[in-house]
């Protein structure tokens, strides 16, 4: 019965798509498609996908191993990248410099400033970002110290995400095991931590689980959750917007401690629904998505079971999660809340979903109706990290084994990932060149 649920669930997806797929790959098969796909330009002939394009827009890469950040202008009207020179004194295009090993980048609501989390320097590097230019700044934490000064983390910190009011910043230190806030300055950019325990001398950061990875904050600012990799869990918060305290959420009262909510095995990447029902979570070793329903009083979560009639099913014992393809690390949800895209770093490629915003069920996306099986959207080599941009239209994906950028339109009808070619004069789809290591990367619009 599961199996006959899963093939009616991708018959049904498949069936809602077909006829918009077919008016830009009738005349492609096979190879062919994977080979040879329509250009963005084909796109905009054909179903007019880019008449809601932003007016501008710039993506930002954390390259881990040469310790800078690749900045690029969006070309709007197709997805493609044209890489920022960070120094045109200099030959060949230069980076911007950032502390030791950045790991994670994140932009405020007003997309005035980037931030980067430094995992070997215990740092975050602050920029502002030229509204016309996309070029990035320095903010410097210590004016009386020579150089240009970072603000100083927990250990090791993976994750930084941002508020929807871009009033506070979070941190997900790995090496800690815990979560440091900021306020930020409006007009500077600049850091103030928020106290964990004013008791404590020097500033304390606020307890997770072990080793927090990924962060996510809902819409409203109301909860926020982090993934922990070496426990296996995710550590649940309540967050005063007034005061910048977290307050751990308790997964199960009757126990003596407090207790994070556990579902999966080795979670990589934490994500919410834009409309704040429903929380997804990687689980790296079971090549698998883990999907929870969000108790809007509490914070709570409650897994939701990929088998959608739990009656009929005889065959299957626990609560199922959503299968992908090998080694998610990465969990997105697109702008309108219609579309999931899981990062799949072990088989350089990206599994795309149907969400249901009544139930949370997601339904696999099929890349290739012609092949046998749910086939999955080519990224470049080890693909770590996605971000789709404000208007809901680009997906880009920072490949961290390729050292480049996978460009892509999101396809607003049926989610179906377009790539986009960073050089149609050679055979098969190219990417854009980032710095050593891409392992972040963030795009903005508007």
């Amino acid at each position: 019965m599961k199996k006959v649920a899963n093939k009616l669930r991708k018959t049904i997806v498949f069936a809602s798509m077909v006829l918009m797929f077919f008016n830009f790959s009738c005349n492609k098969s096979g190879d062919d498609f994977d080979d040879d796909h329509n250009n963005a330009d084909d796109i905009t002939d054909k179903t007019g996908i880019f008449q809601d394009a932003p007016s501008y827009g710039f993506v930002y890469t954390a390259n881990y191993n040469s310790n800078d950040i690749s900045a690029f202008i969006i070309d709007t009207s197709s997805g493609s990248l044209a890489q920022i020179d960070a120094d045109s004194a200099l030959d060949g295009i230069q980076n911007y410099a950032a502390g030791i090993n950045p790991a994670s980048l994140a932009v405020d609501s007003g997309l005035k400033f980037l931030y980067a989390a430094n995992f070997n320097s215990n740092d975050i590097s602050v920029y502002t970002i030229g509204s016309d230019t996309g070029v990035l700044t320095a903010v410097d934490a210590d004016s009386a110290l020579e150089g240009i000064q970072n603000f100083a983390a927990g250990t090791n910190p993976r994750s930084v995400v941002i508020d929807s009011t871009g009033k506070y910043l979070f941190v997900a230190n790995g090496g800690s095991n815990d979560i440091s806030v900021f306020v930020i300055d409006s007009a500077s950019g600049a850091l103030t931590p928020v106290d964990a325990d004013s008791v404590l001398d020097g500033i304390q950061n606020f307890p997770a689980g072990t080793n927090p990875v990924s962060i996510t904050i809902n819409s409203s600012g109301q909860y926020l959750y982090a993934a922990n990799f070496n426990s296996n869990d995710i550590s649940a918060f309540s967050f005063d917007l007034a005061t910048g305290v977290l307050t751990q959420i308790d997964a199960d009262a009757e126990a003596a401690d407090i207790q994070n909510f556990a579902a999966g095995f080795i979670y990589r990447s934490v994500s919410i629904a834009p409309n704040g029902k429903f929380l997804y979570a990687t689980n790296k070793s079971a090549n698998a998505i883990s999907a929870f329903l969000i108790d809007s009083s509490t914070g709570s979560l409650t897994q939701i079971d990929a088998i959608a009639d739990v009656a009929e099913d005889t065959t299957t014992t626990g609560i199922q999660n959503f299968t992908a393809s090998s080694g998610p690390v990465l969990v997105s949800v697109a702008k309108d809340g219609k579309y999931v895209y899981a990062i799949n770093a072990l088989s350089d490629n990206i599994s795309a979903f149907l969400l249901d915003d009544v139930t949370g069920i997601i339904s696999s996306i099929d890349a290739d109706a012609i092949s046998e099986g749910i086939q999955h959207f080519r990224a470049g080599d080890n693909p770590v990290s996605m971000s789709i941009d404000n208007s809901g239209l680009f997906a880009f994906v920072s490949n961290s084994g390729s050292n480049d950028i996978s460009a892509f339109v999101i396809h607003p009808d049926s989610g179906i990932l377009i790539p986009v070619d960073a050089d149609e004069s050679l055979l098969g789809t190219q990417n854009f060149d980032t710095g050593n290591k891409p392992m972040s990367i963030v795009a903005i619009s508007k």
